[in-house]
This record gives structure tokens, C-alpha cells and sequence, in this order.
């Protein structure tokens, strides 16, 4: 799905999403819903980083 196509189906323009995308302006709660929407994927896995923890016992 292209920028223009995900910023039409958010109801936004292409240069607001843009911002989004870019990081260069937060994205406000209810456009972060409907991208989760649009997508079907968790708010949580879109938004929140991941981290990962390595421990000795899995190097070795």
C-alpha cells in the first residue's frame, strides 16, 4: 500500500502522514488507532519498540 493510499484511507493528507511516518510530528491517538485498524496489527507492535535481552546461557 503506498503512503497516498494509506493517507486517503486515514482521511489525512499525504503530507500529514508523511509527518508521521518521517517522526517529524506525533501521531495523535486516534490516527494510531485507525493505522492499527488498517492494518490489523496490535497498536502495541506498531508503536512500541522491542527490546530483547540476550543472556549468557544463550550464547554459549
Amino acid at each position: 500500500m503506498t503512503q497516498k493510499q494509506v493517507a486517503e484511507k486515514l482521511e489525512i493528507s499525504i503530507s500529514t502522514y508523511n509527518t508521521y511516518e518521517n517522526g517529524t510530528r506525533n501521531i495523535p491517538l486516534r490516527i494510531a488507532e485507525n493505522i492499527s485498524k488498517l492494518f490489523d496489527v496490535n497498536l502495541n507492535e506498531i508503536f512500541l519498540p522491542v527490546t530483547f535481552t540476550i543472556c549468557k546461557s544463550d550464547i554459549a
